[in-house]
């Protein structure tokens, strides 16, 4: 995907961990990339799966069903999806692994001509890390000025 002349796309990120039951364990850091005009519906679907009372869909917290719906809706969705994975995955240097993947994600986010990014919220200082990350990889020119990223 190439985004054209006066299109604004953004990415939406998340992260998961695989170590049990595979032979290499694994990091993966996954965007969702859309045009943010044309995600209202999108969006609305997925909170009309959203269980009641919770702030927000996690995919360890939903039911076999509530999954089934969740990922017709974002597969039906007219966005990109990006994989970064990173493997083998040392359970003690996980930061270490977000922060290939996300050099790694940025750059190829960066070509799509992705103008904005939103990280999934972790904690604070986890968050802190993440964007000083971004201010490493702009000084050493591995990300577009452009890209623009923000915790969730």
């Amino acid at each position: 995907m190439q985004i054209s002349e006066g299109s604004s796309f953004h990415a939406w990120v998340d992260e998961s961990m695989r170590q049990k039951d595979i032979p290499v364990p694994m990091y993966l850091l996954g965007a969702v990339v859309a045009n943010p005009d044309e995600c209202d519906g999108a969006r609305q679907e997925l909170r009309n799966i959203l269980p009641k009372g919770a702030p927000k869909l996690h995919w360890h917290a939903m039911e076999p069903r509530e999954k089934t719906r969740a990922t017709a809706v974002v597969s039906s969705f007219g966005a990109t999806h990006l994989v970064v994975v990173g493997t083998p995955l040392d359970h003690r240097k996980q930061e270490r692994a977000r922060a290939q993947c996300m050099e790694q994600l940025y750059w190829r986010l960066g070509e799509m001509g992705v103008t904005k990014v939103f990280l999934e919220a972790r904690e604070k200082s986890q968050q802190q890390k993440d964007l000083q990350l971004v201010n490493v990889l702009r000084i050493r020119k591995v990300m577009p000025e452009r890209l623009r990223v923000e915790g969730a």
